[in-house]
């Protein structure tokens, strides 16, 4: 069985990422309709690996599924585990293209059935009601949330502060991309407003299970769209937008800068000062090796149309050599 979603999570999970999103069907002219529970509210996907020992997806998958993509699973295999009623197994999944982020869009992924988060309005829950529950993912407006950032033995998180049906809630954010926006100074600490924001509920730590903000979500307004609900294709539109060094204040909240494999090629792996990790695919793989260390000074960050990002290494170890052997005329390396 085949089945398309909505990305609205790419969270970090366990040295991986958690994708999930609102099952959509598509019709012959790529136009999309949420599909529903009997309750009406929207019906997630969670994919999960079954080569993985959480079922994280890879960072070199994920980093490949923006939010807001049109996914395809290949091979569905449901495997609702506890509240975990959305997981499912599958054979391949790849983007097939994205859709707008204008309110009208956002708006028909909201869960209006359930007033508060998850089975009550601590932080986390028990196992026992883990246990018994038959929804772990959501999706809601936000019009007034504040950041803010807790630093505990030289490592920072950040926390949103929200207020749902007249209850606050403390969660953690655990969306990457907006957790780099933070640490690049992007997005200021302090009062955010007019956000969308996926709430999960993460697997058990400290015997409990934490509510946790999975992805955040500005609504843009591209509402001129002539057909909101139409999928978005961007096969021929990519193009860069901008080629930029690394600023002196992202290398600051990095220690270092090196080559990894992944499934799609190369990615290079920021290793954060305050201990987390991101990671970015190479615009220029053929001049980089796997586990060769790069100098910050040397990273150039390329921005694309679709909002993907990736790394540009100049004048890297390889191209150095190459240099050398025209100029000098020394014998190639077999």
């Amino acid at each position: 069985m085949d089945a398309y979603f909505v990305c609205l999570a790419n969270s970090l999970k366990r040295g991986g990422r958690c994708i999930a999103g609102v099952e959509v069907t598509i019709d012959d002219e790529r136009k999309w309709t949420v599909v529903r529970k009997p309750d009406g509210s929207p019906r997630w996907i969670r994919p999960i690996d079954a080569t993985t020992e959480f079922g994280e997806i890879r960072i070199g998958e994920a980093q490949h599924i923006p939010l807001l993509s049109v996914v395809k699973l290949e091979g569905v295999i449901p495997i609702p585990c506890q509240s975990h009623t959305e997981d499912v197994h599958y054979g391949l999944m790849r983007v097939v293209g994205k859709v707008s982020g204008a309110d009208a869009v956002l708006s028909q992924f909201v869960d209006s059935v359930h007033q508060v988060f998850f089975y009550g309005t601590d932080r986390a829950i028990d196992i026992p009601t883990f246990a018994t529950g038959d929804h772990s993912l959501m999706f809601i407006p936000v019009s007034d949330a504040k950041i803010v950032a807790d630093v505990r033995e030289d490592k920072t998180r950040y926390r949103m502060l929200l207020e749902y049906h007249g209850v606050v809630y403390d969660l953690s954010v655990t969306d990457p991309y907006y957790i780099e926006a933070l640490n690049t100074n992007r997005v200021k600490l302090g009062k955010q407003s007019e956000l969308y924001v996926t709430l999960s509920l993460g697997l058990v730590y400290e015997e409990r299970h934490h509510k946790l903000i999975a992805g955040v979500i500005v609504p843009t307004s591209d509402a001129a769209l002539s057909e909101a609900n139409k999928i978005i294709d961007t096969k021929w539109e990519v193009r860069i937008i901008s080629v930029v060094p690394l600023t002196s204040t992202e290398r600051r909240t990095i220690r270092k800068a090196f080559v990894v494999p992944s499934q799609n090629g190369l990615a290079v792996c920021f290793r954060r000062r305050n201990g987390g990790e991101d990671f970015l695919p190479t615009d220029n793989a053929e001049d980089v090796v796997p586990w060769q260390r790069i100098a910050l000074g040397l990273i150039d960050i390329v921005t694309y149309s679709d909002g993907k990002r990736a790394v540009r290494v100049r004048n890297s170890c390889g191209a150095v050599w190459r240099w050398i052997q025209k100029f000098n005329r020394f014998p190639k390396c077999s």
